[in-house]
């Protein structure tokens, strides 16, 4: 089935320079270039977690672009008051509007449709931190940048 969507939105939290949601944005403006594709970035002034503002923050998506076919949501969370959001409004999810998360945490499963995500390797990353830290603690140097690969898994929300 043709998935493409016309004008797309990246939601999240703060892009601060430091975190690695900055690089999935800069990702993401990159591909939607190459692909030719309208977007719009949305994201909250706040750090850290804050349920209510992301709510808010799909919802001044949905008033300021009406338009907008799609969703990236920098996390799992975004993503599904994202869906709520659009659910709420009416817009059908995947045939109106579809949404993407990241993280591929075990909440996915839990909302219906469940969400599509890029899921990341989670106990890995958790025990390849755990092994850094032990290697500093002996005072081996460890690299500052470990890449883990990630896998998209499909769900009913593309």
């Amino acid at each position: 089935a043709d998935r493409a969507c016309r004008k797309i939105a990246h939601i999240g939290g703060h892009p601060h320079p430091d975190l690695l949601a900055l690089r999935r944005l800069d990702a993401f403006k990159e591909i939607a270039a190459l692909r030719g594709l309208q977007h719009v970035e949305l994201h909250t002034d706040l750090q850290g977690f804050h349920f209510p503002e992301y709510e808010r923050l799909a919802e001044r998506l949905l008033e300021e672009h009406p338009d907008v076919d799609g969703i990236f949501a920098s996390s799992d969370i975004i993503a599904t008051h994202a869906l709520k959001v659009c659910q709420a409004r009416g817009r059908r999810v995947p045939q109106d509007i579809k949404i993407v998360g990241y993280d591929g945490v075990s909440l996915r499963g839990l909302f219906s449709p469940d969400l599509t995500t890029v899921s990341q390797p989670i106990a890995e990353m958790a025990q390849k931190a755990v092994d850094l830290i032990m290697a500093q603690v002996q005072g081996d140097t460890v690299p500052m940048e470990n890449i883990f690969p990630v896998e998209l898994i499909q769900g009913g929300t593309t």
